[in-house]
């Protein structure tokens, strides 16, 4: 009996016609996590800034300030709101005058009318700095670090998982694996949710040591999709280079 390819790609390697594993994948999901970690990394310049800027703020002076423009920029599906406003602040000695702008939610907006007066709290050392009042708190800081943190943890998550895990098994079976005889102890398959046939196998083999080693893998095989799954000691053929980095072919 031929022995069951997880992955019938591998049916080349077992006839040692090329080497085990393809880069393929791997850059693909390098590039694919690089782009989650830049975001993240950016996401994470923007929290440092406004940490500094918030720190400022929550221990800034407060003042009154008379709002000139409130608008609606419509840009995508969810409308932003800003509102500008001018006043005045002592600097280096001087009055000055700061006219400054920022975006607000919509509650705060409805609430505000042009030529009105509003409470704006501002950084004595830099005025430029300023917001209104009502608005100076950590709940945007934090929803800022939610968002670096998600998509930094995607992005090194799917880094390790999918690039660097996958390189070190591919270079170690390259290096120094040797193809070993198993038997299926059992198989089943189920559509997952995007409609794809996933099988499952969970297979034993003996390692070059004795050890006698169990293990679940799983591959997306619609070819199967009408047909059993392989039934139980059907022979397999496990790709090993130690006890930590092998794989069923």
């Amino acid at each position: 009996m031929h022995p069951f390819l997880l992955n019938p790609k591998n049916a080349a390697v077992v006839t040692r016609q090329k080497p085990y594993g393809s880069g393929k994948f791997v850059w693909f999901m390098l590039l694919f996590s690089l782009p989650f970690l830049l975001v993240g990394c950016i996401a994470l310049g923007f929290l440092l800034r406004d940490v500094g800027a918030t720190q400022a703020l929550i221990n800034g002076d407060d003042t009154q300030a008379t709002i000139t423009q409130l608008r609606i920029e419509n840009s995508g599906d969810d409308p932003s709101y800003f509102v500008a406003y001018r006043f005045e602040a002592p600097f280096n000695g001087a009055s000055r005058t700061i006219e400054s702008s920022h975006i607000i939610n919509q509650e705060t907006y409805n609430t505000l009318s042009e030529g009105a007066a509003v409470a704006v709290r501002y950084d004595p050392a830099n005025p430029e700095v300023s917001k209104l009042s009502a608005l100076v708190n950590w709940n945007n800081v934090l929803m800022q670090l939610a968002f670096a943190v998600m998509f930094s943890l995607f992005g090194g998550l799917a880094l390790i998982f999918f690039v660097i895990r996958p390189w070190r098994l591919t270079k170690a079976l390259r290096a120094r694996g040797q193809m070993l005889p198993g038997q299926i102890i059992n198989a089943s398959a189920e559509k997952d949710g995007d409609g794809d046939w996933n099988l499952e196998v969970k297979y034993y083999f003996v390692s070059p040591y004795g050890v006698g080693i169990t293990k679940t893998q799983s591959a997306i095989r619609n070819d199967l999709r009408n047909t059993a799954p392989p039934p139980a000691n059907t022979p397999i053929v496990v790709m090993f280079a130690d006890e930590r980095n092998f794989t069923l072919l």
